[in-house]
């Protein structure tokens, strides 16, 4: 896969939240190259519209912690064998969950686009 260097543009905030980071941005609307930056930020993966997403989610915190406990608390109680079968199996269901929002991202992403070109087409 393609790595690309991470690039700052100017007029960028980032925040660190407990946990996560939430990288916001801010773009000044009345500049002509506000999408330009805006398509730069998305090259260089600056943008995570995912932990935006979760971040302004108030009801999926506390599933978060949820999850970490009863997986901690598992983790506890396994064998050393057992243990390693949980985190390969993490790291199949990671996999897995990277590919779906990948999936969903594209889906939505094309599924815009249709609804910008129908907005901006000449009514027939």
């Amino acid at each position: 896969m393609l790595q690309r260097k991470r690039k700052t543009i100017k007029n960028t905030k980032t925040t660190v939240l407990p946990g996560m980071l939430l990288v916001m941005r801010s773009f000044s609307l009345c500049k002509e190259d506000t999408m330009r930056k805006l398509l730069e930020e998305f090259w260089y993966g600056n943008i995570f519209p995912q932990e935006q997403y979760v971040a302004q989610q108030p009801n999926i915190k506390p599933l978060i912690r949820l999850v970490e406990k009863n997986r901690t608390n598992l983790a506890e109680t396994l064998t050393e064998a057992q243990k390693e079968v949980l985190e390969k199996y993490d790291d199949v269901v990671s996999e897995m969950n990277g590919i779906l929002e990948r999936e969903i991202f594209i889906y939505a992403f094309r599924l815009g686009g249709r609804f910008m070109v129908e907005t901006l087409s000449k009514d027939e």
